[in-house]
């Protein structure tokens, strides 16, 4: 059978989520699941992604509805699916209704309760059944004369009753009514398989019809990668167009190419072309070579391919980075590069990449805000009639309370009670969608047939699904960041121009300047972008250390719960002796003295120490940063089996 339902993606119309009805389906017998939110493909990923971890079949759907039009709407194929995303878009970016867009109907399957909506889709021609989601064998008489079907459509936004109470708060919100003004309404409750034969027993003919539409859905999700293929003005493949444009750049960087230099980049090379991912590097060369100066950050700092384009700054192999931090050999994703322009040049390259790249073939990334303590708290506040002078002095009290583990609430009155813990109920569902600060999606066919579109506040389209969702379902995110201090590094060589000082910030070495190390060394860094926190700058004075090399050690130390870290380092920093761990480990960890900092050191030390793949240590390193708690515990027992293989076992502790 098939559980139908809506998820909290249908923004304040369900507490369910797509894990929690995943959950259910598989745990009480369910074979396929259709979660079909209004007028939105949101939480779709998650849908995906959870269903496969319980082996449950998904039927892709959307609720489509307006003030003409309402119904489930299942793609059936994927010229439905494509249909699907160009309706929602449609809707949103050009506030179209849904009985003028009838051309993107094809490959839809239709269930309707709106009589109007059914008599419609029939005159059409077009599939529809007729939405039985009670136990009645009546009909209305246009749907009986049409000879619509019935089809047994039990779609839930609750699990028990009691969630009652949170859907109504819920519509208060969106209604921005009082609770004491609200109407009840009917809501669908979960129901177990052998609960939903016994309802819909009245009605078998609505119940063959579901089970015969379950056994013929066959449609699955293509998963497969939409970045566009790069053409080369010379009509050179790609990879060789790359290489040209990389040892182009090498001279520049390192004036003579010795061996060191050509092996890493042909290295490089070799994986970037293996897996297919030169057009992506050539696509962000493009960008980059638009503004007057960038600086990609993160793990792509880690490629020369990426330094001598010039989308990076740092020289990887001067600074002994791992390359397998950013792309190991048996990685099947794309890379992830981080790249800052001026702040005042970014909503410029922007345009730029909408414009090169095509308008209906990019959009932004899109944020999923979810309600935190605050916003619950003040939205509950607001819906119980609370006035807004008293409800921000509540607001800090509740807050104050919930950062105790006990989460206490008996300091409070028994009416802030009952809306806190109604509050408490809205911590993570979704409130609304934003635009990313950075993301962009840039795709080899119209955007619009993917996912759909919509258009932030600040004017640009965004996809429905945020970072991680996008990358799951095939589309590479390029994120392109504003960043003051490079406008400021840009003015000031400006004005050294017009006082005739000719500076070129290429073969500029800051590293070396000392008057620069001792400002550090004194903490005088406030305006330095990264190290201007007062942590870092106290850690710089307490060190007495201002060159490069500790001040990347410093900037990467300075993180929450790292207290005991920092302190032991700045007793070593100082002098103090401390016993090696072990001999691959001292040597991974020499020049943070002896102390585990980088996330490329995780890799080394799970790849020399424990014989963990870099695949496999990738794996361990985003379980760390995540605090994944279950998949740490897997992965500890891996990593000191590997060490015990190894034969290291003996000088490491449990």
């Amino acid at each position: 059978m098939i559980l139908f339902a809506r998820s909290h993606f249908s923004l304040m119309q369900s507490v369910l989520s797509p894990r929690d009805i995943c959950i259910l389906a598989k745990k009480f017998g369910y074979e396929a699941i259709c979660i079909a939110d209004v007028n939105n493909f949101y939480g779709l990923p998650a849908t995906l992604r959870e269903a496969k971890k319980r082996d449950l079949k998904v039927l892709i759907a959307i609720t489509l509805k307006d003030d003409s039009f309402e119904s489930i709407s299942v793609a059936i194929n994927h010229e439905g699916y494509k249909n699907l995303c160009t309706l929602i878009t449609k809707v949103h970016c050009e506030k179209k209704s849904i009985l003028d867009l009838t051309e993107y109907f094809g490959g839809l399957v239709f269930f309707s309760r709106c009589i109007e909506t059914s008599l419609f889709l029939r005159m059409k021609e077009f599939k529809v059944y007729w939405k039985c989601d009670l136990p009645l064998l009546l009909m209305p008489r246009g749907i009986i004369e049409r000879d619509i079907p019935p089809m047994a459509v039990h779609d839930i936004c609750a699990y028990q009753q009691q969630d009652c109470e949170t859907l109504c708060l819920m519509d208060s919100v969106s209604r921005n009514e009082l609770l004491c003004e609200q109407v009840s309404f009917p809501i669908n409750i979960f129901k177990k398989p052998d609960e939903l034969e016994i309802f819909f027993s009245p009605n078998l003919y609505a119940m063959e019809n579901h089970r015969l539409f379950l056994e013929s859905y066959q449609y699955i999700y293509p998963y497969e990668v939409k970045f566009p293929n790069y053409v080369t003005p010379n009509n050179t493949s790609p990879v060789d167009f790359l290489r040209g444009l990389v040892y182009e750049g090498a001279k520049k960087r390192y004036q003579k190419l010795d061996e060191i230099v050509c092996k890493r980049i042909e290295y490089e090379l070799g994986i970037i072309s293996d897996k297919g991912f030169a057009a992506y590097f050539l696509v962000t060369w493009e960008i980059v070579n638009q503004a007057t100066r960038t600086c990609g950050r993160g793990s792509g700092s880690a490629s020369v391919v990426s330094y001598c384009l010039f989308i990076t700054n740092i020289d990887p192999i001067r600074y002994n980075l791992l390359f397998e931090r950013f792309l190991e050999p048996e990685r099947v994703d794309y890379p992830d590069l981080d790249i800052d322009f001026a702040w005042d040049e970014r909503d410029d390259i922007l345009e730029y990449v909408f414009d090169h790249f095509g308008r209906d073939r990019t959009a932004m990334v899109c944020n999923h805000i979810c309600f935190k303590t605050r916003m619950a708290f003040r939205v509950s506040a607001k819906a119980h009639g609370i006035a807004e002078d008293k409800i921000e002095g509540l607001s800090h009290k509740v807050r104050r309370i919930f950062k105790k583990s006990t989460h206490e609430l008996s300091e409070l009155d028994e009416k802030v009670i009952e809306i806190t813990q109604l509050a408490l109920k809205l911590i993570s569902k979704p409130r609304c969608i934003s635009v990313h600060c950075g993301g962009v999606v840039i795709c080899s066919t119209p955007i619009a047939t993917i996912v759909p579109v919509q258009i932030a506040t600040k004017g640009v389209p965004i996809i429905q699904w945020e970072k991680d969702g996008a990358e799951e379902m095939g589309l590479i995110k390029l994120d392109l960041l504003g960043n003051r201090s490079l406008a400021v590094i840009r003015d000031a060589i400006i004005n050294l121009k017009k006082q005739g000082i000719e500076l070129d910030f290429h073969k500029v070495d800051p590293t070396l300047d000392m008057e620069t190390i001792k400002l550090l060394e004194n903490g005088d860094s406030i305006g330095v972008f990264y190290i201007e926190s007062p942590a870092t700058r106290l850690l710089q004075r307490r060190t007495r250390k201002g060159d490069f090399d500790h001040v990347v050690i410093h900037s990467s130390l300075i993180r929450p719960a790292s207290n005991k870290s920092i302190q032991e380092y700045t007793r070593r920093v100082l002098g103090k002796k401390w016993e090696p761990l072990e001999v691959t480990f001292e040597k991974i960890t020499s020049d943070t003295y002896g102390i585990l900092v980088y996330e490329d050191q995780v890799l080394k030390v799970s790849h020399d120490l424990a014989g963990f793949s870099y695949r496999e240590a990738n794996v361990l390193r985003k379980a760390l940063s995540r605090e994944d708690g279950s998949a740490l515990k897997v992965l500890k027992k891996n990593f000191f089996r590997g060490v015990e293989l190894a034969g290291s076992a003996g000088s490491l502790p449990a």
